[in-house]
């Protein structure tokens, strides 16, 4: 029997209302574009798969509602999750104030997870500089101009941080979020596995025969 192997990560998105989590994520399931107006107003965990001949991506990813990040972080287990996408508006004029709040939360966060001895990921707390492995994401950039883009970019660095820039107007930039996220050094699968591949069914071919008169 032929095998190919399944990784499998597990990713959760945080931030601000509206700031385009669920339409994220809408878009990597439909592998279409979307609108910005899908909302969500409890915890929503979807699971998308790809896969080709020689392996296959399981990906598990937990939407969250739009609330004050040390909020929606407090009430989440961590200990299995590949990354933290922190999702913010490029197109919200405050957004900037926006990521100091969620460093700011970071830190509050990881302070209160030291006093209580908790980890958030199966990786070494000494790998992250909050403990936790994390991206910021910035979308609507189909909404400001490239200089706004570059300067969200430089602003998430200068705290040391990836960042990733999208649109939902444009899978291939939701997809590229996710291709790069997979390849970055502190992303790991949370399981690896061997499966079975799928045997294809003999087809039997309907052909015309001679008739024959005897």
């Amino acid at each position: 029997m032929l095998f190919k192997t399944l990784q499998s990560y597990t990713f959760v998105l945080v931030g601000p209302m509206s700031s385009g989590k669920s339409s994220l994520l809408n878009c990597l399931i439909e592998q279409k574009s979307c609108s910005y107006s899908s909302s969500t107003v409890t915890n929503r965990l979807e699971v998308v798969m790809f896969e080709n001949e020689e392996e296959a991506i399981k990906l598990e990813i937990l939407d969250t509602p739009g609330m004050k990040l040390y909020e929606s972080l407090s009430h989440l287990f961590f200990s299995t999750t590949s990354c933290i996408l922190i999702v913010v508006d490029l197109s919200e004029r405050k957004y900037e104030k926006q990521i100091d709040e969620i460093f700011a939360s970071m830190q509050k966060i990881q302070n209160s997870c030291s006093s209580s001895g908790l980890t958030f990921s199966s990786s070494s707390d000494s790998d992250f500089k909050y403990g936790f492995p994390m991206v910021v994401v910035g979308t609507k950039s189909d909404l400001v101009s490239q200089d706004d883009c570059q300067s969200f970019i430089q602003k998430v660095k200068d705290n040391g941080f990836i960042s990733f820039t999208c649109s939902t107007n444009d899978i291939e930039s939701i997809n590229n979020v996710f291709n790069d996220l997979l390849e970055t050094d502190f992303v790991h699968p949370q399981q690896v596995k061997k499966i079975p591949l799928k045997q294809k069914k003999k087809s039997w071919k309907k052909v015309k025969t001679q008739c024959v008169v005897l």
